[in-house]
């Protein structure tokens, strides 16, 4: 009788820790990098997505990069992750920690940047939702907003130079992260 109840006991807490899901983050899909895909972008969210959950509940980068690196290296060594190395998966998983610990430091930040950055790459927004190509929309984004710094700031001056002679405002790379972010969400 004993051993009944504690199977059903037991097959009870089973039951319901299936139907439970752990609330896991997405990476933000502005902080992927270029040479990613979106296969080796799903793993990565499926073997750290809790630290990107607490990441954006206050959790440091110095406490969350070396969890993400953990799991990743495991998962490599386990044969786990379909063939992508840790040159693609770490940059991912790094991205995704700096995205989210930033958005959390300045949520302020973020705002006033969508704001500002919105109405300046407006009609490139319309573009890419017609159907425009969104690399030539993300380029020109950037140019806008080099240029909104310092209205001096001219790309061609800078195209057949060597790059450490480049003469580039300083911009933060909050601006950058909203203009892909609104232009992937035109996509």
């Amino acid at each position: 009788m004993k051993f009944k109840r504690i199977l059903t006991v037991l097959s009870i807490i089973l039951v319901m820790s299936i139907g439970c899901t752990a609330y896991a983050s997405d990476i933000p899909r502005e902080s992927i990098p270029e040479n990613a895909t979106e296969e080796s972008v799903v793993i990565v969210e499926r073997v750290i997505g809790d630290i990107l959950s607490e990441v954006q509940n206050g959790l440091g980068y110095g406490v969350a990069m070396p969890k993400a690196n953990l799991r990743i290296r495991k998962l490599i060594l386990a044969g786990e992750s379909s063939g992508f190395g840790y040159g693609i998966l770490g940059p991912i998983a790094q991205n995704a920690v700096w995205q989210y610990r930033d958005m959390y430091l300045r949520p302020d930040f973020y705002r006033a940047a969508e704001e500002k950055v919105a109405p300046l790459i407006r009609d490139l927004i319309e573009y890419v939702r017609n159907g425009g190509s969104y690399e030539d929309a993300r380029k020109q984004a950037y140019i806008r907003i080099l240029q909104n710094q310092d209205a001096s700031f001219n790309p061609e001056d800078c195209y057949m130079t060597d790059f450490c002679y480049w003469d580039i405002p300083w911009v933060d790379t909050a601006y950058f992260a909203v203009a892909r972010k609104l232009l992937l969400s035109a996509l």
